[in-house]
């Protein structure tokens, strides 16, 4: 795996677009020397490297991923997420939504009671 910088990443998606990083910085809204010290130091906050995907229009991932890794869509591998909890956090708030259709309904009565 070959490793490749944040900085790398960038500068070249930069020069794909003919900018550069004084133009990248002021459209996040922080100085050019503050972009240029995090992406050196690689201590950029998730938020501006949020900022900086979008406005290069790349996935955040992209900053992340090997470049020569690749899909396999139909991959017979085991998943790397093999336990599925949804279903237990559905029945969860399938039981709050009933709990409050009933506080909801005995509320209904008891207004109608005192009208």
């Amino acid at each position: 795996m070959t490793a490749i910088s944040i900085r790398n990443i960038v500068e070249n998606v930069l020069k794909e677009h003919n900018a550069d990083f004084k133009m990248l910085a002021e459209s996040i809204g922080i100085s050019e020397e503050l972009l240029l010290e995090a992406l050196d130091s690689e201590a950029l906050q998730i938020r501006v490297l949020e900022l900086i995907s979008k406005e290069l229009r790349i996935p955040l991932y992209s900053f992340f991923r090997d470049p020569n890794f690749e899909i396999k869509y139909y991959s017979k591998e085991q998943k790397f997420y093999t336990k599925d909890i949804t279903p237990h956090r559905e029945a969860e708030l399938m039981r709050e939504i009933e709990a409050l259709r009933k506080q909801l309904a005995d509320l209904k009565l008891n207004i109608k009671n005192d009208i």
